[in-house]
């Protein structure tokens, strides 16, 4: 594995549980904390279902 890609992956993971577990089990996202990670970790990105009344 490329250090880059260790580097992302390692990146990834921490993100994941800065967010997860809020609501309880630390393993999983909720919805909220799934919306919650993607509004702030990537603010550029603005899929259908993120919409007011969408599906996350």
């Amino acid at each position: 594995m490329s250090f880059i890609t260790e580097k992302s992956i390692v990146t990834l993971i921490k993100v994941f549980y800065k967010y997860a577990g809020k609501g309880g089990d630390p393993l999983s996202l909720e919805t909220h904390e799934l919306r919650q990670l993607l509004r702030k970790e990537m603010p550029t990105l603005h899929p259908v279902s993120m919409r007011r009344g969408g599906g996350l």
